[in-house]
Order: structure tokens, then C-alpha cells, then sequence
């Protein structure tokens, strides 16, 4: 079973997707964890026409690089081609 405590979540405004886009960062409670920082998002997306949906590295050593690379890959976040809903999420 994995345990994560839920570190930070954010919403951001995004055209084309009801109710925002929504995320967090967690951090796994294992203590033998390299990478115990870990984020995930509610939609994921397309770059391009072609391409797949692309779906993230989430896994980091810091809070600092999760947070940073999470605002990377939102900032870029592009409803032009392909959105999946992460019904995980």
C-alpha cells in the first residue's frame, strides 16, 4: 500500500476545460524513498496534432523541483489538440 500526505493542491483557469485544471503535490510516507515527491493532475494533455498525451516524470527529491517542474508543465498546458481526464484523479 502507498501513503502519500497531500503537500500543496492548485487549480488553474484553463479554456476549455470545465471547472479548471486541478493539482497537488504529495510526498510519499515511505522513509526508504529517493523520490518521495511526487505531483498529479486532474487532465493531462496533447503538444501537438500527432503526438500522444503527454504524461509526465513526477517523482523528485525536493519539494522545490516537484512544485517547479508541476508550474513547467502547466504553464505549457495547450487544449488545442488532445485532453484526458486522469479518472484516478
Amino acid at each position: 500500500m502507498r501513503i502519500f500526505e497531500i503537500i500543496s493542491e492548485f487549480r488553474a483557469d484553463v479554456p476549455g476545460v470545465e471547472k479548471g485544471v486541478k493539482c497537488r503535490i504529495m510526498k510519499s510516507m515511505r522513509k526508504d524513498n529517493e523520490f518521495p515527491f511526487y505531483f498529479e493532475l486532474s487532465h493531462y494533455y496533447s503538444g501537438t496534432e500527432r503526438s500522444g498525451v503527454y504524461y509526465p516524470e513526477c517523482s523528485y527529491e525536493t519539494y522545490e523541483i516537484t512544485k517547479t517542474m508541476l508550474f513547467a508543465y502547466m504553464e505549457a498546458f495547450n487544449t488545442s489538440f488532445k485532453v484526458e481526464e486522469n479518472l484516478n484523479y
